[in-house]
């Protein structure tokens, strides 16, 4: 994302692009990165960070009449109120997110964790579905 106003970018980032602006990111430490910041810094495109925000959607609080970039999933733009911003391509192809659960086999029978496991299958189903 970068606010609609900034000149210097266009409808894809660019590497010198990446470098160029400070960015708003999600989470900032040795552990804690999505899967994009990972392969900027795997591309030799380190990030000047500027601010790290607690949610994807306080991004445009962050990012709106700044010279900030911020990295978003592209299924959660629809959700993200845009007046004001706009949305680039990164310069690669964003990697897939997988989500897992794991628990101790002796939750197996327990009907409580049976249960939350089946949530999960079923917010599975629908997020599949929903992305075909």
């Amino acid at each position: 994302l970068a606010t609609s106003e900034n000149p210097e970018v266009g409808a894809a980032l660019a590497g010198e692009e990446v470098e160029g602006h400070p960015w708003a990111l999600s989470h900032h430490s040795r552990s804690a990165f999505t899967s994009a910041d990972l392969k900027l810094r795997e591309l030799g495109l380190p990030l000047t960070v500027d601010a790290v925000v607690d949610s994807f959607f306080a991004m445009p609080s962050f990012v709106i009449g700044t010279d900030r970039l911020a990295i978003v999933p592209e299924r959660l733009l629809a959700a993200i109120p845009m007046g004001g911003l706009k949305a680039m391509e990164l310069p690669f192809s964003g990697e897939p997110i997988e989500f897992a659960v794991w628990w101790h086999p002796s939750r197996d029978v327990d009907p409580e964790h049976a249960w939350f496991r089946s949530l999960f299958r079923l917010a599975g189903r629908i997020v599949t579905a929903r992305s075909r």
